[in-house]
């Protein structure tokens, strides 16, 4: 085992038994640094034998950041950190969950179709061949939102193409038979950024998950927002 002039090593399957350790793919810090294991070419074939079947790896010590290994010696695949890139685009996401005392058919027709949403969203609804439009406020904010998924009895997204915030974003509604009802996952995906609209609309959406769970129930207490108000 040579030792390169960048404080590395060069190592093939025959290094001592605390190298070997880390070809699993875990990043151990050794000597303060953090651990990675690069894949370079085979070893060249000697005059005494046939190429060696083993890879040799650089074995990279750094003290700034972790350099997770793309594969281990055995060949498998080694996950790599979650952690973003400093270009990558983080999107901001409003999850809520709620159980309804009712069949997952009853619970899709309400979140797939205008007359569903009017029951528990917003007063004014329009369907325009498949698209929906609601209004609030004497539609002073006005979102209109297309299919994206649409598969029956389980899973309904939507696709937001207007509105303050809310164009680019998707509203996910999976529906999983459970207890004898149905398990609402809702998700108001890919928002910009956290901004003081997504902290409001997080409140927002659980009440709207309990007039859903309501008018889905037999229940309904009408929709959330009125045509230039809301229901209080």
């Amino acid at each position: 085992m040579a030792t390169a002039p960048w404080k590395g090593y060069n190592c093939n399957s025959t290094a001592p038994d605390r190298l070997k350790s880390n070809a699993g793919g875990s990043s151990k810090p050794i000597g303060g640094g953090a651990v990675g294991f690069h894949p370079l070419p085979p070893w060249p074939r000697d005059a005494s034998g046939p190429r060696r079947r083993e890879q040799h790896f650089f074995l990279a010590f750094n003290t700034s950041r972790t350099f997770p290994p793309r594969r281990s010696f055995r060949g498998e695949d080694i996950a790599r950190p979650v952690t973003p890139r400093h270009n990558q685009r983080i999107m901001a996401d409003i999850r809520h969950s709620i159980q309804i005392s009712a069949s997952p058919e009853a619970v899709y027709a309400l979140v797939a179709t205008a007359d569903g949403f009017a029951q528990w969203w917003a007063e004014d609804v329009d369907d325009n061949e498949g698209q929906v439009t609601l209004g609030f406020f004497n539609r002073a904010t006005v979102y209109r939102l297309a299919p994206k998924v649409e598969t029956p009895h389980s899973r309904m997204e939507w696709y937001c193409q207007t509105g303050k915030e809310w164009a680019g974003t998707a509203l996910h509604f999976h529906l999983i038979p459970a207890g004898g009802g149905t398990l609402l996952r809702f998700t108001h995906a890919d928002w910009e950024a956290e901004t003081d609209d997504f902290v409001s609309y997080t409140t927002v959406w659980g009440e709207l998950m309990f007039r859903l769970k309501s008018a889905a129930e037999g229940k309904p207490r009408g929709p959330l927002f009125l045509r230039s108000s809301l229901a209080y």
